[in-house]
């Protein structure tokens, strides 16, 4: 699956660029130059291996999980990624229609609206992930109740959930920046970034959970360490190296917004209707 949404993200972003666009900034692909295949080879590949490594997350808690913390453990950590995946699922999708709506003004060249599309749907965005980490932290207890995880594995699966959700806005934040540079062609650096938090997200599982003996506790935080380095990192990357997509000035009009709305919530819709079926 993660393969097959690589191939297609990068065959849409091709064929919108490939329209709209001229020249491209610097790390990102001409694909107005060249051949097709090369260009759209080079841009999905990126794609293909962010998607799989974005599953190394959770493989790589239920691998050190399962085999030093018991089948216990090991349950908690895979029902909880039934929820995780569903509630990233909602972030991530809005944050695809980031990347299609920031494509389409980059192939444009209309930088005011690159800058104001950025700005509000920053805000917009970030926003609900604040709202849903408060969500759930406060029903986090129906929400367990509501999955029918068995009794013994039910408090650890909450101790999980309550640490590893701390790096929800976290996830919004890489996914958010990563889709803004794939938006105007930039599919390897969202990659690098992804690459190193999960090689920490790895030594950091070891570290704390054979060293340290903190538990399954633990193996949640070396994975909200690790989401906060990517997705600060990446930010940085866009702050000192991309500034002018940045806002200068805004217009905050209501037609924009909504303009903006009508390409998020299609791909927010579709990714949590995929996750909602796997949950079921």
């Amino acid at each position: 699956y993660s393969i097959a949404e690589g191939i297609s993200i990068g065959i849409i972003s091709y064929v919108v660029i490939n329209l709209l666009c001229g020249k491209h900034k610097k790390n990102t692909v001409l694909m107005t130059e060249g051949g097709i295949f090369k260009n759209l080879l080079f841009f999905a590949t990126p794609l293909i291996l962010g998607n799989l490594l974005q599953q190394m997350y959770n493989i790589a808690d239920t691998w050190v999980v399962g085999r030093f913390l018991g089948a216990d453990a090991l349950a908690a950590v895979g029902s909880s990624y039934t929820l995780m995946t569903f509630l990233t699922s909602i972030v991530i999708g809005l944050c695809l229609g980031s990347s299609a709506f920031l494509s389409m003004a980059y192939g444009k060249k209309n930088q005011d609206l690159i800058r104001n599309g950025i700005f509000i749907s920053a805000v917009m965005i970030g926003s609900l992930a604040v709202i849903l980490t408060g969500i759930i932290y406060i029903w986090m207890n129906p929400m367990i109740r509501l999955l029918q995880v068995p009794q013994e594995t039910t408090a650890a699966m909450r101790e999980y959930l309550f640490y590893v959700f701390i790096g929800f806005f976290a996830t919004f934040l890489y996914n958010y920046v990563a889709n803004v540079l794939r938006g105007i062609g930039n599919s390897v650096t969202p990659l690098f970034f992804l690459g190193i938090s999960v090689i920490l997200n790895i030594f950091l599982d070891l570290y704390f959970v054979l060293v340290l003996h903190m538990g399954i506790k633990g193996a949640a935080v070396a994975t909200v360490i690790a989401q906060y380095v990517s997705g600060i990192g990446i930010t940085l990357y866009v702050l000192l190296k991309c500034w002018d997509l940045l806002p200068s000035r805004l217009t905050p009009l209501p037609i924009f917004r909504c303009r903006i709305s009508v390409m998020h919530i299609p791909h927010s819709l579709h990714r949590t209707t995929v996750q909602a079926e796997t949950a079921v």
